[in-house]
């Protein structure tokens, strides 16, 4: 299936916005989940020191977006407010 260059960006935004979101909810499922991928993610980081100024971009970047999972999924375990119910 090819994608029109123009829809290329909104497909590459929705990829990105659905893994998230499937990362993200294996991660509340499984408590480590976000821990081994960083450590998959050092290990390639080690074997490859060498990166290009692209790659270590891309790599700094997926490191920021398990954070930000991380902090969303971190998010999960606070209480309600009492005006709102638990859901």
């Amino acid at each position: 299936m090819d994608i029109p260059a123009t829809d290329l960006a909104a497909a590459v935004t929705a990829h990105d916005k659905l893994l998230k979101a499937l990362i993200g909810l294996l991660a509340v499922k499984d408590r480590h989940l976000l821990d081994d991928l960083r450590a998959i993610f050092a290990m390639v980081d080690d074997a490859h020191p060498g990166a290009t100024p692209a790659e270590a971009r891309t790599w700094a970047q997926v490191r920021r977006d398990l954070d930000i999972i991380g902090e969303m999924v971190a998010g999960d375990d606070e209480e309600p407010p009492a005006d709102r119910p638990a859901h």
